[in-house]
């Protein structure tokens, strides 16, 4: 029994005659009479009633039409889903990033690796981006916040802290340091729209004894640059993100950004850690895998495996 034999027979059940079968099938009628006879043979029972040129399912053949249907059905799907893993050419790799601008050297060194697979990047937050990996939208997510879910594996990456920026003409454009109750009357602007970069920081600040005053969330650089000159507002960053957002480094953007002074935290170390996670039963295609891995392998990577 072969699987063309089985193709075959769920054509002719499909169009319930020989002659338009062949057709569309593009074998002679002869030899599709003589592979549905053959089948019938194997099995020892037959499939169709025969009323002149007509033929129609029996019993028997209805039940196997059931069987055969999805069990074909079932293995298009396994060629197709093996196809798209093993051909890395081809492939699509599809994550979300926290920040934009994450890891950009790392993106642009995959990509000069490997010309053609296509990457597809997703500003989220770790809620939206916990919720598509679970629907298998996502190949993997990278951020700061930890998608806790039995379902994901999560890898540490990366140690770094929270650092402030502020403009040229803030009056505390002139610290390299400052303690966070010297903060309280300030505003604040969050590089990420979720704002979970603030919920990290936020806690440190009440400690201080203040709720810090956030006056604006977005990734538009062009806004955030304006916000912080106009009203003299503070970008909380991670350290990390100066070295690897292409907003800080590449030339055609650095205009926007080349006033804008770090300054650290004295009084307590604010920690965050960069993760990548992936679903545990998920098969990743060629591609993703290498991605995931060249991520995983990176040597900036500063948290034990």
């Amino acid at each position: 029994m072969e699987l063309t034999q089985l193709r075959q027979f769920l054509k002719v059940a499909e169009l319930g005659s020989i002659t338009r079968a062949a057709q569309e099938l593009y074998i002679s009628q002869p030899a599709l009479s003589n592979a549905i006879a053959r089948l019938e043979t194997e099995l020892q029972v037959k499939l169709f009633d025969r009323e002149g040129k007509r033929i129609a399912l029996n019993d028997v053949g209805i039940l196997f039409r059931e069987y055969i249907a999805n069990g074909i059905r079932m293995i298009d799907e396994g060629i197709l889903r093996v196809r798209s893993f093993s051909d890395e050419n081809t492939s699509i790799v599809r994550y979300s990033l926290s920040l934009g601008g994450l890891l950009a050297e790392e993106h642009y060194q995959y990509v000069l690796k490997h010309p053609d697979v296509k990457l597809r990047q997703y500003n989220l937050s770790s809620s939206q981006a916990k919720a598509l990996l679970l629907e298998e939208s996502l190949d993997m997510a990278i951020g700061f916040v930890p998608i806790n879910a039995p379902e994901i594996e999560w890898y540490p990456l990366q140690r770094s802290e929270l650092i402030l920026l502020v403009s040229h003409d803030h009056p505390l454009s002139n610290r390299r340091t400052i303690c966070l109750r010297e903060l309280s009357e300030e505003s604040f602007v969050s590089i990420d729209s979720s704002q979970e970069l603030i919920e990290i920081f936020a806690p440190y600040c009440r400690e201080a004894g203040y709720q810090p005053r956030v006056v604006f969330a977005g990734d538009d650089p062009r806004m955030l640059n304006n916000i912080i000159r106009q009203i003299h507002a503070i970008m909380v960053v991670p350290a990390l993100l100066l070295e690897t957002n292409p907003l800080f480094n590449d030339s055609q953007l650095h205009g926007f950004w080349e006033d804008l002074k770090p300054i650290r935290i004295a009084d307590c170390h604010c920690p965050v850690t960069l993760g990548i996670g992936k679903c545990k039963d998920v098969q990743l295609s060629a591609a993703a895998k290498s991605f995931f891995q060249s991520i995983l392998d990176r040597p900036e990577n500063n948290v034990m495996k």
